[in-house]
């Protein structure tokens, strides 16, 4: 049994507006430091945009759930409503579960929120199979930088705040990798505007950072659609581990400050990797979702740092405008 039409509708803006709020600062912030590089972010935010009206078009997003069948009696439909209701309030227990695991286990256990949140996504892959997802979707909330929430008890905030996002949203835009965090990141940014803590901003990367950055962003995506896919792995799984391989190594090759970031940017663009073969068919697409993860990522640094969930909108929307674009080619459905 689906949510509401009503139901899906919030979920569907509330998961749009947050991904092409940050895709506008990157973008508008590539225009004042990067003005050469405006022509390609430009086309990133217009297959964001593309993506989203295609999708909405399709029905997929806002259609109907069906109706319940004439003949079926009161305690038919109660019981499919208990059901339904079980399922929400269990998805949201295990995301706000995850939002709380991964903040302790990254801050008192000071393995760093990458290594964090991909222990809990694997952990919770082999555990609770059945709830990995929101389990994963959770961690992303945990990965906020103390340094924004202070608080533990401002981390469970937006982690309820994200656990009643994925109830909303969990009949739309799905298959596009990132969608887990974005969720995380609308129920982060959320939080700091009731609580009134400000994010933080982090200078652009620059020279052969910003190279590297780039590398790590194709990488990541490919890597973890690989495994994913054509290895068999699942998405999650895929996703969680390549975070944890590339927080332990890439300090460890390419030294602890340059590694820490390269290890962030690998597994954001691993979000990208997650993405169905339905919306992203192949490894070149993936390599194309993980190119404009990087580019974004770079020119997003400065705008709302600290939140967690900010890496998987970043996938969430270049997967969006790597299948919005390719879209052109065919005519939307109606």
């Amino acid at each position: 049994m689906k949510a509401s039409t009503a139901t899906r509708w919030t979920g569907y803006l509330v998961l749009s507006v947050t991904t092409i709020v940050l895709f506008g600062l990157s973008f508008a912030e590539t225009v004042m430091t990067a003005p050469v590089l405006s022509v390609a972010k430009a086309v990133v935010l217009a297959g964001l945009v593309i993506g989203l009206y295609r999708e909405m078009r399709s029905g997929s997003s806002s259609a109907a759930p069906p109706i319940d069948p004439p003949e079926a009696d009161d305690a038919t439909l109660r019981r499919r409503a208990t059901t339904l209701i079980a399922a929400a309030v269990t998805d949201f227990a295990m995301v706000f579960g995850g939002a709380a695991l991964t903040f302790l286990v990254s801050v008192e256990f000071a393995l760093g929120a990458v290594v964090a949140s991909g222990l809990v996504g694997l952990v919770g892959a082999a555990l609770f199979r059945r709830h990995a997802v929101p389990i994963f979707c959770g961690s992303f909330v945990g990965m906020s930088s103390p340094n924004v929430f202070a608080l533990f008890g401002w981390v469970l905030v937006a982690g309820a705040i994200a656990g009643l996002i994925y109830v909303l949203s969990r009949d739309v835009l799905n298959g596009f990798g990132g969608k887990l965090g974005t969720i995380a990141f609308a129920g982060a940014v959320s939080a700091s505007l009731v609580i009134g803590c400000g994010l933080g901003s982090v200078a652009v990367p620059t020279g052969s950072d910003a190279v590297w950055i780039v590398f790590y962003a194709v990488t990541g995506a490919v890597v973890t659609y690989a495994l994913s896919v054509h290895l068999g792995n699942g998405p999650v799984v895929s996703s969680a581990l390549v975070g944890v391989v590339a927080g332990l190594l890439l300090p460890v090759v390419h030294g602890a400050d340059l590694g820490s970031v390269l290890a962030v940017v690998a597994f954001c663009a691993s979000f990208a990797g997650m993405s169905s073969p339905s919306r992203l068919p192949n490894l070149a697409l993936v390599g194309v979702a993980g190119l404009f993860s990087g580019l974004v990522f770079l020119y997003a640094c400065p705008h709302l740092d600290g939140a967690g969930g900010k890496l998987g909108t970043i996938a969430f929307g270049s997967t969006i405008a790597v299948w919005g674009l390719i879209g052109l080619r065919r005519p939307v459905a109606e």
